[in-house]
C-alpha cells in the first residue's frame, strides 16, 4: 500500500513539473520572439528497501514510475507580424539578434527595438543592439533597413545588424527579459534575412497549452484521490490491526 502512495506521490511532483512549464509557456503567449519549453521524463531508478535490523537485508524494491529529466526550448520559427515601425526587425529563418546586457553579451528573437535617448538601437529593456562595429549609433534622420539588416539613416549607410546561428541550439539557456546566453561559439550570418517593420510573434499555442494543462490537473487529481483512498485503507488496517 505505502508503494502506491509514494508511486501516486511520485507522479504527482512530476505533474506539478510540467504544470509550471506549461503555465510559463501560456503567460508568454504575446511574448514576442518567445520560444516555448518542453519538459522530457524519465523513468526514475529502483530502489531497493532494506530492514532498520543490525544485519540489514534487502526487503524489496521500490519504483517511483518517471521523473522530470530535462527542460528544453523548442525553437521552432512562429509567425511574422506585421506592425509598420521600421525599428522593429524580424529574422526570416535561422539566428539571434545579439544584444550587449549588463551581465554580457546575450541573444534574442525580440526584435522590437527602439532608438533611446543617446541615440543607440535599444531592447524594449534599454540593452544595445550589436552591429558589425559593436553598439549601433543611429545619427538624428529618417532610418531605414535593407534585407539583410544594412542600416541607413538618410539614405547614408551606418552599419549592420549582427546575426549569429547556433547549429547546436543546446549550448543557448534561458535568461530573463526574452533573452539566451550562449555556453558555446555560434557563427555569424553574413546575408541574413531581416524585415523591417515586422516582429516574430510567440512559438506557444494556447489551445494546446491549454488542453495539455487540463490533462495535467486531472491526473494530479486522480493521482490526490489514490493518496486519499489509500491513507483511509491505511488508516483502517491500523486501527484494526490494534483491536486485535
Amino acid at each position: 500500500m505505502l508503494r502506491g502512495i509514494y508511486i501516486a506521490a511520485g507522479s504527482m511532483v512530476n505533474q506539478t513539473r510540467k504544470l509550471d512549464v506549461a503555465s510559463n509557456n501560456l503567460a508568454n503567449v504575446d511574448t514576442t520572439g518567445f520560444k516555448k519549453d518542453l519538459m522530457v521524463e524519465e523513468a526514475a531508478d529502483e530502489k531497493v528497501i532494506f530492514n532498520s535490523g543490525i544485519n540489514t537485508v534487502p526487503i524489496g524494491r521500490l519504483f517511483f514510475t518517471v521523473r522530470p529529466a530535462e527542460i528544453f526550448t523548442d525553437f521552432q520559427a512562429a509567425n511574422i507580424v506585421s506592425t509598420g515601425n521600421p525599428l522593429d526587425l524580424s529574422i526570416d529563418g535561422d539566428g539571434f539578434f545579439e544584444v550587449m546586457s549588463p551581465n554580457g553579451v546575450r541573444y534574442t528573437r525580440d526584435g522590437s527595438f527602439k532608438r533611446d535617448a543617446n541615440g543607440y538601437l535599444v531592447t524594449g529593456e534599454g540593452y544595445r543592439v550589436q552591429g558589425s562595429n559593436g553598439d549601433i549609433y543611429l545619427p538624428e534622420g529618417d532610418i531605414t533597413f535593407d534585407s539583410h539588416g544594412g542600416i541607413y539613416v538618410g539614405g547614408q549607410y551606418v552599419d549592420s545588424v549582427r546575426v549569429l546561428e547556433f547549429p547546436d541550439k543546446t549550448v543557448l539557456r534561458k535568461e530573463g527579459d526574452n533573452l539566451f546566453v550562449s555556453q558555446g561559439q555560434g557563427n555569424t550570418v553574413l546575408n541574413p534575412i531581416i524585415k523591417s517593420g515586422f516582429l516574430e510573434a510567440s512559438n506557444v499555442n494556447p489551445v494546446n497549452e491549454m488542453v495539455d494543462m487540463i490533462d495535467l490537473m486531472r491526473e494530479y487529481e486522480t493521482n490526490q484521490r489514490v493518496i486519499t483512498t489509500m491513507d483511509s485503507t491505511l488508516e483502517k488496517s491500523v486501527n484494526d490491526l490494534g483491536r486485535v
